[in-house]
């Protein structure tokens, strides 16, 4: 493309600063509401994205080399981060059930602690993961008490392949993911 293509005309700037100036007004001319009547209209809009959202998908992504990652879906509303925090445990196979682990989103890295207290009791819609969200799993060195040998520095590495941690029914079940399409 030409480098006139990334100047914009007159046309543009004047319409830009049209929208700038009427998002201005409109947040300085807006009345002031009570923080009743705040929490009101939060608590309106979460019930209305409950009702378009009545399920939240979540992908767990592993750090091993290979593109895999486990799937589940759960209830917007009444399912919280201790669920998700279940159903990958589940997955893990028994020799690892014990081993802790931290689930993250990234960028800007935001780490879900299971035993976080701000985010104990919130649903997976008040965490704004519906109507799908991508967490990334961490292994944790497990307690001084555990007596387990177990590597969490290989289980984190980038070269491990998730069918070393995952029970053998899910990478038999496991399936492709469909290809993006192509724009070519």
């Amino acid at each position: 493309l030409p480098e006139s293509y990334f100047q914009p005309t007159a046309q543009e700037l004047q319409r830009a600063h049209a929208h700038a100036i009427s998002h201005r007004e409109h947040l300085v001319d807006r009345p002031l509401l009570t923080s009743k009547l705040r929490d009101q209209q939060r608590a309106d809009k979460q019930r209305a994205k409950a009702t378009k959202f009545p399920k939240t998908t979540i992908r767990i992504r592993f750090h091993g080399g290979e593109q895999s990652l486990l799937e589940g879906e759960f209830n917007s509303a009444t399912d919280k981060l201790v669920h998700v925090y279940e159903f990958v445990r589940l997955a893990l196979q028994p020799r690892l059930r014990h081993v802790p682990f931290l689930l993250y989103q990234a960028p800007p890295r935001q780490e879900y602690r299971r035993d976080d207290p701000a985010l104990r009791g919130k649903s997976l819609l008040d965490l704004d993961f519906a109507p799908s969200t991508s967490l990334y799993l961490k292994f944790l060195p497990p307690p001084p008490s555990s007596q387990e040998g177990v590597n969490i520095d290989n289980l984190n590495a980038t070269t491990t392949s998730p069918s070393e941690f995952l029970i053998p029914e899910l990478i038999q079940a496991a399936t492709e993911l469909p290809r993006p399409p192509s724009f070519d």
